[in-house]
């Protein structure tokens, strides 16, 4: 197969897809590991299922929309439940990054709190929101978890992705 853009004709060529699941399975065998009827996917380190396609590796989730719509996503997909691995076609939308971004449920990895949204402030917490290019400052708080509370409050408030 050439480099060309993947289809959804070629798409379902080669897997079924189970959209109640979010499943792949192959249609055709390839190689000693690759068989028809073997579930296809590896978790990638971001926790994302990738398929390996016409020589490419490819996010599952991006294919299970190619493959229900018949198109590629305009934009970022979110996993509405927050589980990457979840590729279940109603657990998928088309939403634009800072829309993705919204859907976040745990804090960056090198967070001092382990809390979303809220961070060290001298003697206290402070809670802070991102609403398109601007930080809203949302108060300072005596714990860490009063200010995770008034992050989450103003999250379902002005967020309007949000599913938490």
């Amino acid at each position: 197969m050439s480099k060309s853009i993947l289809t959804q004709s070629r798409l379902r060529e080669l897997f079924d897809y189970n959209p109640e699941t979010g499943v792949f399975t192959r249609k055709i065998s390839k190689g000693s590991r690759a068989w028809t009827g073997k579930t296809s996917g590896n978790v990638s380190t971001s926790g994302h299922v990738q398929l390996f396609i016409d020589g490419k590796l490819r996010a599952a989730h991006r294919m299970a929309w190619l493959y229900v719509h018949g198109v590629l996503p305009t934009h970022c997909i979110d996993h509405i439940n927050g589980s990457r691995a979840d590729n279940r076609i109603v657990n998928l939308r088309d939403v634009t990054f800072a829309e993705n971004c919204q859907n976040k449920r745990a804090s960056r990895s090198d967070s001092t709190t382990g809390l979303i949204g809220v961070s060290p402030h001298g003697s206290s917490w402070r809670a802070r929101i991102q609403i398109g290019s601007t930080r809203k400052n949302l108060g300072t708080f005596a714990t860490a978890h009063l200010a995770y509370a008034a992050y989450l409050t103003a999250k379902r408030q002005l967020h309007t992705t949000c599913t938490i």
